[in-house]
């Protein structure tokens, strides 16, 4: 099997994982603070197309899949980290997958500028969002 068809595999696999709502994830992450794996395997899941819609934006054609993957490695490493009196677990979940895909791309230098050009992206939607309360939106 070639590389695009095992990811086009990996895709389709990953679309059938259930979304959660807000009560599901917390029952989850209750689940699996006091140890439940398949509760932690869960949560992991149901965000992995959370990593792929990252990877993306970051990513060429070549290096997508390993973007993914590394992204996919960071989750599943730091889940356990996850502090939910922080935040909501998406949110935790986005800085990890986007720190490691970064520090992955400054390594290889495929991406020596990618604090900056999330600065300027993170600047923009906050800029939006003012605007968008301004003109009720």
């Amino acid at each position: 099997m070639k590389r695009d068809t095992y990811f086009d595999k990996y895709l389709e696999i990953i679309r059938e994982y259930p979304h959660l709502t807000r009560a599901e994830e917390r029952i989850l992450i209750v689940r699996a603070r006091e140890g439940d794996l398949r509760a932690r395997d869960t949560l992991i899941h149901a965000h992995l197309p959370l990593v792929v819609k990252i990877a993306a934006a970051y990513a060429t054609p070549d290096n997508l899949f390993d973007i993914v993957q590394e992204g996919n490695k960071s989750l599943v490493e730091k889940t356990d980290r996850y502090d939910p009196s922080r935040g909501k677990f998406a949110t935790f979940a986005t800085k990890v997958i986007r720190n490691a895909i970064l520090d992955r791309l400054r390594e290889r230098r495929e991406y020596p500028y990618a604090e900056e050009f999330l600065d300027t992206i993170h600047n923009t939607q906050e800029k939006n969002t003012e605007l968008e309360k301004i003109i009720d939106f």
